[in-house]
Order: structure tokens, then sequence, then C-alpha cells
């Protein structure tokens, strides 16, 4: 039989995750970010440490959608042309390029549903509701 207090604390944990679930969301998408801003820095090929020092993630922001998101940006004049390759000066070879963002954003896609299986559910259990 269930009691009204026990009924009324479900209640109030369920209240409780909800107002802290968009706080959970960009928390867990900032980790995100933060890791796949790590693994393309690690994947950036380094002469000076120019390029690799210029990667940056904006904080998590809400889309007109009202999904978040994140933006991966290097603003190094070049960071292009090593990411999607590019011609030569003499414009006779190809070099072709890294990827190293490209890789990384496919592997955080990969990752992301275990991820945030294992965070949903430390999330559901620090509110008492798992």
């Amino acid at each position: 039989m269930l009691d009204h207090k026990d009924f009324a604390k479900m209640c109030d944990n369920y209240a409780n995750m909800a107002k802290d679930f968009e706080a959970f969301l960009i928390d867990f998408l900032l980790e995100e970010a933060k890791w796949v801003q790590g693994a393309t820095k690690d994947r950036t090929p380094v002469k000076t440490g120019h390029l690799r020092g210029r990667w940056r993630i904006t904080k998590v922001y809400k889309l007109s959608s009202g999904n978040l998101g994140f933006t991966l940006v290097n603003d190094a004049d070049y960071a292009s042309y090593v990411e999607l390759g590019h011609t030569t000066k003499k414009r006779d070879k190809w070099v072709e390029g890294y990827f190293m963002a490209t890789i990384s954003i496919a592997k955080l896609e990969e990752r992301m549903p275990a991820d945030f299986e294992k965070e949903f559910i430390l999330f559901l259990r620090k509110h008492g509701v798992q």
C-alpha cells in the first residue's frame, strides 16, 4: 500500500528533477564540448603550436528550435585549410586535410548516447527517482 507521505515525496523528487533538468543538460553538453575540444587538439598537427592552441568552445546556448548546442571554433586563419586540405601555392598539388575536428565530432556522436545514459542514471539517482 502506498503511503500518502511516500507519494508526496515521490512527487517532490520528480518536481525537483524537472526543475534541475535543463542545468543537467547544459552541464552534460559542456563536458562533451570539453571532450571534443581535447580530442580535436590531440589530432591537430603541431608545427608552432599556434593552431592547436586556438581551439575554443562556446558556452552552451539555446537554439531557435529549443535544442541546446555549442560551437567548436578555431580562429587561426589557416585552420580550415589544415582541416579540409588545400592546394599548394603553385596550385599543382593537393595537400590532404587532417580532419581533426571532423573525426573528433564523429567520435563524439558515437559516444554521446552512452555518456548521456550513464550521466542521466546518476541524475535520476541524485533526485531519488530511480
